[in-house]
């Protein structure tokens, strides 16, 4: 039994019973779709490698749990106008520096654009957490902000 429920859209307001996860489908480029109160759960990731891949198809928001420090990060199917946030907390004492680390874009096809021109420092502390926020500007820019060494 799957707990995806479908909304076709409607003229009326309809309140969906507690169905765990809920995919839209449609045109969203031309004939926006305009969600309003959704809480978007982050995917949680438990980090072993250097090399991790984050699907912006499937999630917006991720938490990464590191035991190994993070060479880099993938980001792949991205669509224009998306956002969302990749908390990454540090599980374990990470033995080298986390920067520079690359970010990429679905196999280098696109680029990151950071805020002040170059990639953060993330924490290497246990118990730290960084924030990285996104926006996907077009299919080949992404925009992103850091936001580290939370405590």
């Amino acid at each position: 039994m799957s707990t995806h429920a479908s909304v076709i859209g409607t003229n009326g307001d309809y309140i969906l019973p507690n169905s765990g996860v809920i995919d839209f489908v449609g045109k969203t480029t031309n004939d926006p779709c305009f969600i309003r109160n959704a809480r978007l759960l982050p995917l949680t990731i438990l980090n072993t490698s250097s090399v991790i891949s984050l699907n912006l198809q499937n999630n917006n928001n991720f938490h990464i749990d590191t035991h190994a420090s993070i060479n880099m990060i993938s980001l792949t199917n991205i669509i224009k106008g998306q956002s969302g946030h990749i908390f990454i907390h540090n599980e374990t004492e990470i033995d080298s520096p986390q920067s520079p680390f690359t970010l990429k874009v679905d196999d280098n096809t696109g680029y990151i654009k950071w805020q002040g021109g170059q990639s953060p420092i993330l924490s290497t502390t246990i118990g730290y957490s960084d924030i990285l926020s996104y926006y996907v500007y077009s299919t080949t820019c992404v925009l992103m902000i850091a936001s580290p060494a939370y405590y």
